[in-house]
């Protein structure tokens, strides 16, 4: 069964999704949207950005509900950097059923990594080489014209730690608004229905955090989900 519901984002603190760089002046990403008064240029959330910070919550509490079971062993060994998805424990991938074993072998060369996104809960929610993601999403879009404001900052240095000369600039930041997107999550089993579940408790009650500026506070969104409809 595919279902679908719209979450809304409140930003609780400033967001910095960039877009458009011009000289010294950043600004956020904007797309034409209509509205009651015409076609307005608003800033939007990327889908990207959303299933990442998605997936970044899943991973952390992925990685603690291992146990005996092999696909909650391999979904505990899930690591991603760079880009790049592997798993720790490659003997998980003995235990696991019968019909799995089957597609690993029609697949012959290169197989067993695909095995291992096909197994792995994460990899199933949120998509791997290969292998669909059942979760997606669309980009978040403001329910009204969000508040904008630039901020005056200098570049630091990463190796001196020292403020680099004559590099100021402006970034434009949303400091208040409302956004909405659109969730849909196709058919999951029941140990992928666990996992997003307890993903999303834990938005419910912790927000997301999203863009840039991270480390400094910025891009805390309190999230609100509205009720499931099936299709």
């Amino acid at each position: 069964m595919t279902r679908s519901t719209i979450v809304k984002l409140v930003v609780e603190s400033p967001l910095s999704i960039r877009g458009e760089g011009r000289g010294s002046l950043q600004e956020v990403l904007k797309v034409p949207i209509r509205t009651e008064d015409g076609l307005k240029y608003w800033p939007v959330i990327p889908a990207t950005s959303i299933k990442g910070a998605f997936r970044g919550i899943a991973e952390v509490i992925g990685s603690s509900m291992g146990s005996d079971d092999p696909r909650r062993k391999l979904m505990a060994s899930h690591k991603r950097e760079r880009g790049k998805i592997s798993h720790d424990d490659k003997n998980a991938l003995n235990e696991i059923s019968l019909k799995e074993r089957e597609l690993l072998e029609r697949m012959g060369e290169g197989g067993s990594s695909y095995l291992e996104y096909l197994a792995c809960p994460i990899c199933r929610l949120f998509g791997a080489p290969g292998v669909a993601a059942k979760v997606r999403f669309s980009d978040a879009i403001p329910s009204s014209e969000p508040v904008l404001r630039y901020m005056t900052r200098t570049s630091i240095d990463r190796k001196s730690m020292k403020v680099k000369e004559e590099r100021l600039f402006a970034e434009e930041l949303i400091v208040s608004g409302e956004f909405r997107f659109v969730m849909i999550v196709d058919d999951l089993d029941s140990l992928e229905e666990e996992l997003f579940n307890s993903v999303m408790a834990y938005v419910e009650e912790e927000g997301l955090q999203l863009g840039g500026g991270k480390s400094i506070g910025r891009g805390r969104m309190k999230v609100y989900i509205g009720q499931w409809e099936s299709r």
